[in-house]
């Protein structure tokens, strides 16, 4: 998988069977939230916990994920789609 960024940094990027997981390299950064964006640009789920955690749903379409910390430093991975 691959991810775009102003400096954030991902330790791990991973597609489980019924899950997605986004672990950020938090060293030096603070206040990390992500976003789980659906069809439509629909926020599916926040969160500030790491490694933040999505529930695949078969009627999403796909989710992608943006990661933002106080700074305003993102990522942003490519949408993973859901079939």
């Amino acid at each position: 998988l691959f991810y775009a960024s102003t400096g954030i940094r991902l330790k791990d990027l991973r597609i489980e069977p019924r899950r997605l997981v986004v672990v950020v390299d938090d060293g030096g950064l603070s206040g990390i939230t992500t976003t789980f964006i659906g069809k439509d640009g629909k926020v599916l789920k926040r969160t500030n916990d790491n490694p933040a955690v999505y529930e695949l749903q078969e009627n999403a379409g796909y989710v992608r994920a943006k990661i933002v910390d106080s700074d305003r430093r993102a990522a942003w991975i490519q949408p993973i789609f859901i079939h």
